[in-house]
């Protein structure tokens, strides 16, 4: 507390050491007396002039840095539509056959989720990292990370792929790497139990063809820090070529599509809507890591003022994690043992204005799409058991899940209800969406209850969905 309180007073300290220094300088030099008007002057009234006019051109500064979706959003900005729950397709599910994850609280979500829901969990003073001042820094690191092997694979494929990750550290990649190899090994393990897919049948009156059978597509979605999304790409593929059966295939980035690059709900829901025909048997792969715990990534944080410390509670605490999600269309009777959970229709949409904006804070486009997204499970709000969200430490974001629960969820409590991913493990970047995504599919498991999934780390854009209990819903 006493190093944080130097850190914070050490600025206008020098400065009114140099606004002393200055007017000793200029009396010796001037050869002049110092009456009590001078020393009121000159020691007391300069000095707080300078500190304050110190202290306006740096919240002007903060203010100017601020991401334009904040600083410049305004205020009416278009609300997406809601589209009303009518419909078949609307109705379609999947099932979300695995949810693996590794992050500084564990590898296993059954082991990790006593904790989230008891609030044990959240960013720690790091023992390595450290600001501009000299603080130790809030953050959510896995310690003891062995990244031998993967940095001499990313040492290969950098060598023979000039170009990729230029200007970035390696060792960034070895523990992208490192964090997948456990989630994305077992997630292959529960593909491997699928059942092959039947042999096409042969025409009547024809002669049966020696034609190797069906593979089944692996529909796989890449969510990594953008250097380093062709590495990890490469990576999946070859660790995918030791599962039979499957014919791996990676969905790139669409710029008509923005949504979908930030959030594996709305993955997840686009491939459930396209879940018919030729794809009614194909696998959704969703795979997610990030990490911010190095000091650079420390560093590019605090430059753009979104650092967690004494003076900016509103900033992020870094972390790092992955998650794998493997799912598929709901059929109650493909696939031994039972999957997690079942994964409802996504209800999306956007926020009148950024939920950090100047103003009241309000709930109205999360109540929607909650409405929308219970309609579509067909579920009442007495029914749901908990909020699972990526919201983090922030108060606007939690006072906006809270206002979700008292209008919304009504039954359940806004602390002890609410699993609030992002506070338990700091910020996750490209792996939030995922991890919690795997961690609401755990809690239904767990609890043989809905669940109510919403993501929410963007300022404006909202996904929501429910998760119900496989044996519940089971048809």
């Amino acid at each position: 507390m006493i190093r944080r309180l130097l850190g914070i007073l050490a600025l206008p300290a020098l400065i009114v050491g140099l606004v002393w220094l200055a007017a000793v300088i200029y009396f010796q030099q001037s050869n002049r007396e110092i009456d009590a008007d001078g020393i009121v002057l000159w020691f007391v009234v300069l000095p707080l002039v300078a500190v304050s006019l110190f202290l306006i051109v740096k919240w002007g500064w903060k203010r100017l840095r601020r991401p334009a979706a904040i600083a410049a959003a305004p205020a009416a900005t278009a609300t997406a539509p809601v589209v009303a729950a009518e419909g078949p397709a609307l109705k379609l599910q999947l099932a979300i056959l695995a949810a693996e994850l590794h992050t500084p609280a564990g590898e296993a979500a059954d082991a990790l989720l006593p904790d989230l829901q008891a609030g044990k969990l959240q960013p720690g003073l790091s023992d390595t990292l450290m600001d501009q001042h000299g603080l130790p820094v809030r953050a959510s690191c896995c310690a003891g990370l062995d990244t031998a092997e993967a940095l001499e694979w990313v040492t290969r494929h950098l060598a023979s792929h000039p170009g990729q990750g230029e200007g970035q550290n390696p060792a960034d990649a070895a523990r992208l790497l490192t964090l997948l190899a456990g989630p994305l090994s077992r997630a292959f393990d529960v593909l491997a139990a699928l059942p092959p897919l039947p042999a096409p049948q042969t025409q009547p009156g024809g002669s049966p063809r020696n034609e190797p059978p069906p593979r089944r597509p692996l529909v796989t979605k890449i969510f990594a820090p953008p250097p380093w999304v062709e590495l990890v790409t490469s990576w999946a593929r070859e660790q995918a070529a030791a599962l039979p059966g499957f014919a791996f295939g990676v969905v790139r980035a669409d710029a008509e599509r923005p949504e979908l690059q930030r959030d594996a709900l709305r993955v997840a829901d686009a491939f459930c809507a396209g879940s018919k025909g030729a794809h009614a048997h194909a696998v959704l792969l969703v795979i997610a890591c990030d990490t911010h715990v190095s000091e650079e990534h420390v560093a590019a944080i605090e430059a753009r003022d979104l650092l967690f410390a004494a003076h900016n509670q509103q900033g992020l605490m870094p972390g790092e994690g992955a998650a794998v999600i493997a799912a598929m269309p709901a059929d109650p009777a493909h696939v031994e043992p039972a999957p997690l959970a079942r994964l409802h229709r996504v209800a999306a949409g956007t926020r009148q204005k950024p939920v950090n904006a100047a103003g009241r804070i309000e709930a109205d486009t999360l109540g929607t799409l909650t409405a929308l997204s219970l309609q579509h499970a067909d579920k009442q709000a007495a029914d749901i058991c908990a909020l699972v969200s990526d919201c983090d430490h922030r108060s606007p974001w939690v006072t906006e899940s809270a206002m979700l629960i008292g209008s919304s969820l009504p039954d359940l409590d806004p602390v002890e209800h609410h699993l609030a991913v992002g506070k338990a493990l700091g910020h996750l970047g490209q792996a939030q969406s995922a991890i919690t995504l795997a961690l609401a599919a755990a809690h239904v498991q767990a609890e043989t209850r809905p669940v109510l999934l919403a993501c929410l780390a963007d300022a404006q854009a909202r996904s929501v969905a429910t998760l119900s209990p496989w044996q519940a819903s089971a048809t």
